[in-house]
């Protein structure tokens, strides 16, 4: 019987215990500095919008993340860390636009019995520095617990990406080389805003649909993640 090739990210695991590098694929100083340039671009939006901001109000915002990538079959989810900072501007009294600023982790998690004795389980850590912007429809209510729904893009960029590999109890790490630098896709979601007699406590659940693939020259996988936080509006 054949041993079987496992493919995740750029590396190659091979059941039955035996590890395989061939996959890896050269990073080169062009793409490192792609993703400079991509960063760079990011800081600049960011200070824009705050630095057009007044009148805005601002919070603070953390959860966690039940990702997979669609396009690779896994069944697994990799639970990680979501949080970061949102700024609310007021259109009309129903609808809000709120920019975000995330760090996000993102990923999938494989797992199978092995042809001899023990098992492998790989977890792909896909994390980014994401920034949604939101429109946000506050739904009619008169008392203090305001509901609202959001839909908006949202442009991340890729700060690390790492194949977590356990073998029988030993476990290593590989940097998957062909990740992509950025990514792109969809948030759509709602919840919950408790005013309070300063500020509001925040709470809301999200789906987050990416629309590029993961991957450089591999199969398409995408991102498809969703978020529960929790959060405080000043």
């Amino acid at each position: 019987m054949g041993m079987i090739i496992l493919q995740i990210g750029s590396s190659n695991f091979i059941q039955g215990g035996e590890f395989s590098s061939s996959g890896v694929i050269e990073v080169t100083n062009m793409r490192s500095n792609w993703r400079k340039v991509d960063y760079l671009r990011i800081l600049g939006i960011a200070t824009i919008l705050v630095g057009t901001a007044e009148g805005m109000s601002y919070g603070i915002k953390a959860g966690i993340n039940i990702a997979n990538l669609h396009g690779t079959g896994s069944t697994y989810s990799r639970i990680g860390f979501c949080g970061g900072c949102f700024a609310i501007l007021k259109l009309t009294d129903v609808f809000v636009v709120q920019p975000e600023a995330l760090y996000t982790q993102k990923g999938t998690k494989w797992g199978r019995a092995l042809m001899l004795p023990g098992t492998l389980q790989v977890v792909s850590k896909l994390n980014y520095f994401e920034m949604p912007i939101l429109l946000k429809m506050i739904l009619p209510d008169k008392g203090n617990v305001k509901p609202h729904l959001f839909v908006g893009p949202y442009f991340g960029l890729n700060v690390s990406a790492k194949d977590r590999i356990e073998v029988n109890g030993e476990i290593r790490e590989e940097d998957i080389e062909n990740a992509q630098g950025t990514e792109f896709g969809m948030v759509f979601g709602g919840g919950l805003d408790f005013i309070l007699r300063t500020g509001r406590i925040v709470f809301d659940g999200r789906y987050t649909v990416g629309l590029t693939t993961t991957l450089e020259e591999s199969i398409e996988t995408r991102n498809r993640v969703i978020s529960i936080m929790l959060g405080y509006s000043f």
